[in-house]
């Protein structure tokens, strides 16, 4: 919920692409904190906050990438755009448990939250599309009924 409050406070205060680049450095930078910082020599404490930080990024992430997915659709259908992108999102968080399970068998878990921190920035080559003009739809334009 917290992570909510952030990314809606962001989302108001900055350009949706400043905001953009926020969640993914939040969430870059909490993963690799975890990947580094999480050892005996640091304590228990360091690592439960390094936790609570991720888990607040996490929720940037979520309601900023809802949020501009929902500026891009119709609102007559936006209930189910939304309900379709939970669906999405649950199965992606399903699939990513086993492979994140399976990475850290395999490699260690330092290191798969290593390659889960770099995962966000693959969009980067995507950025101009997401951030193009849209058309107004016809009811923008006052042509529908």
């Amino acid at each position: 919920m917290l992570g909510s409050m952030v990314a809606s406070a962001l989302m108001k205060k900055l350009p949706v692409r400043n905001a953009f680049f926020l969640m993914l450095l939040a969430i870059g930078v909490s993963l690799a904190s975890l990947s580094f910082f999480v050892r005996a020599q640091f304590g228990l404490e360091l690592a439960i906050g390094l936790v609570v930080l991720y888990g607040i990024a996490y929720g940037i992430g979520q309601t900023i990438s809802f949020a501009m997915c929902m500026r891009v659709v119709d609102s007559r259908i936006a209930a189910s755009m939304f309900a379709i992108l939970m669906a999405f999102t649950n199965v992606g968080q399903g699939i990513g448990l086993a492979l994140s399970g399976a990475l850290a068998d395999a490699v260690g878990f330092r290191i798969t939250l290593l390659v889960f921190a770099v995962i966000p920035f693959l969009v980067l080559p995507l950025f101009p599309t997401l951030f193009k003009q849209k058309k107004p739809l016809l009811k923008d334009m006052n042509l529908s009924n």
